[in-house]
């Protein structure tokens, strides 16, 4: 029987849940005050002989009074108000949504092949941890305002950029707190050593894209990471009618194995805020995020053959790109003085 380790919440409170949360308290302070404006009147306190009886003034004031507290409750309801919690056991990681289907939506087992990404644009200000196994992916968003030096270090040092915008959208009203991102992956790391380094992912025509530590395996094909092998990065485009789509590409061969993983380029390419800023808080954070850039970096080409092309989710190009960059580069020869050939890594 499995045991409940830990249980992590996932707030709701969001930038624009805030500001709507504001907008309303803020109108229920105002009518608060003018019923008080009213009840001072009454007593004669503001305009003399304004007509109010004191009763009627006695019973404005007490409005007031519970309309403030109302508005103070509903802020710290708000604020204070999971959407759903992460539910960490002996046996897996789900997610338990309060108003949501009455069974728990298992995100990982720790049983099964999965891993876990942490997703950030440059400067560490949006951060999305991403849940991946071979039936699907799932991505939990992290609020990064007001995170500590720790929290932020720790993160920022494991994640891999990606575009700003590729980080934004709808699920970012509910977030995990960046303390109990780095608690909840400390402990899935404990469940499943290794877990951070993998990734399973289904490409566009159903093929297994999954990398572990010693392999990488895409469609039928299996990569050996310790063993030689050649990527490049490249970009093209392509045209149907007036549309035309640009794509970035990252070559991979390895003996007689070929695959080319496909994906669209981001619609812009922001750091999301100041470099600098973020670097202050953590110096080695300029090291990572520069070795990302230079991943990201391609050269144009033309397109490649259809049936070597793999379509993935680009948010994965740069952690699978950071594989194939650790991996020993294959080597060939080149002619060299006299006609002997010499060995040089490929490039």
């Amino acid at each position: 029987m499995s045991k409940v380790l830990a249980r992590f919440p996932i707030e709701l409170e969001s930038p624009a849940a805030a500001v709507a949360t504001g907008h309303r308290s803020r109108m229920i302070v105002m009518c608060a005050m003018a019923l008080l404006c009213l009840a001072f009147a009454g007593a004669g306190l503001v305009v003399p002989q304004s007509g109010v009886s004191a009763p009627v003034a006695g019973v404005l004031v007490v409005s007031a009074i519970v309309l403030a507290g109302v508005s103070l409750r509903h802020q710290r309801r708000v604020r204070g108000r999971a959407a759903a919690l992460l539910e960490v056991d002996t046996m897996e990681l789900r997610r338990v949504d309060p108003r949501g289907p009455a069974s728990p939506r298992t995100l990982m087992r720790w049983d099964e092949a999965t891993g876990i990404t942490v997703l950030s644009n440059c400067v560490r200000s949006r951060v999305l941890l991403a849940f991946t196994s071979r039936p699907e992916t799932r991505y939990v968003p992290v609020r990064m305002s007001g995170a500590g030096e720790r929290a932020f270090s720790w993160l920022g040092t494991r994640a891999v950029s990606v575009a700003d915008a590729d980080l934004s959208g709808d699920a970012d009203d509910a977030q995990l707190s960046a303390v109990d991102a780095v608690a909840l992956l400390e402990l899935c790391e404990a469940r499943s050593p290794g877990i951070l380094g993998r990734v399973y992912l289904t490409s566009a025509q159903g093929d297994p894209v999954e990398l572990e530590p010693s392999a990488l395996t895409i469609g039928r094909h299996v990569f050996d990471l310790a063993a030689p092998l050649d990527w490049r990065a490249t970009t093209f485009h392509e045209s149907l009618g007036p549309l035309t789509t640009v794509y970035q590409a990252t070559d991979i061969s390895q003996g007689a194995a070929r695959v080319v993983l496909v994906a669209q380029m981001p619609g812009e390419l922001s750091m999301g805020g100041d470099l600098a800023e973020a670097t202050r808080r953590d110096p080695a954070l300029r090291e990572a995020v520069m070795a990302d850039l230079k991943l990201i970096q391609a050269v144009p080409d033309k397109p490649p053959p259809v049936e070597h092309r793999i379509a993935i989710d680009r948010l994965f190009v740069v952690p699978l790109r950071r594989a194939l960059d650790r991996a020993p580069k294959a080597r060939r020869a080149v002619a060299g003085k006299a006609g002997k050939p010499v060995v040089s890594p490929l490039g």
